[in-house]
């Protein structure tokens, strides 16, 4: 499915109901938020190879459906150290049109479903100034801290 059809789609049953399906994604010391339509698969971590001079976030390649996935770690691309444990990679799907395809995410446990009403998303605006360069916002939902990526932001980190 296509990029634009699956943000259609969640833009169709999020303007109709007010909940979106989200997915709560754990990492190390914290979690992300983001649609569950940008999330295709959750796998039990694999060995990965890292090549030696890689970039810090980047961990290596899955193979996923008979294509090479590279697979990043979130918390590294954040600036903070890649976690030392991984536990399940989510096989993410691009938005952008310059990085179409999938990639993995280091995960520190298995994927939560969380079906939010946008009216219940809390905003947190005092956390804003702790915002890595690869979050758009701090929110709280149902009493939980949660990070929402900037899609766009790790997209292109992964095209350079």
């Amino acid at each position: 499915m296509a990029s634009s059809s699956v943000l259609s789609a969640a833009t169709l049953v999020t303007a109709t109901t007010g909940i979106v399906e989200c997915l709560l994604l754990p990492l190390q010391g914290g979690q992300l938020l983001v649609p569950a339509s940008v999330v295709s698969a959750s796998l039990q971590d694999s060995s990965l190879q890292r090549p030696e001079h890689a970039a810090p976030w980047y961990m290596g390649e899955l193979s996923w459906q008979e294509k090479s996935l590279p697979v990043v770690s979130y918390e590294a691309l954040n600036g903070a150290g890649a976690p030392r444990e991984r536990h399940h990679i989510a096989i993410m799907q691009t938005l952008s049109a310059e990085a179409e395809g999938h990639y993995g995410l280091i995960l520190q446990g298995a994927p939560r479903s969380a079906k939010v009403k946008l009216n219940q998303l809390e905003d947190l605006l005092e956390a804003q100034s702790s915002l890595g360069p690869m979050d758009a916002m701090v929110v709280r939902w149902q009493g939980e801290l949660a990070m929402i990526p900037d899609f766009d932001a790790m997209e292109r980190r992964l095209l350079s």
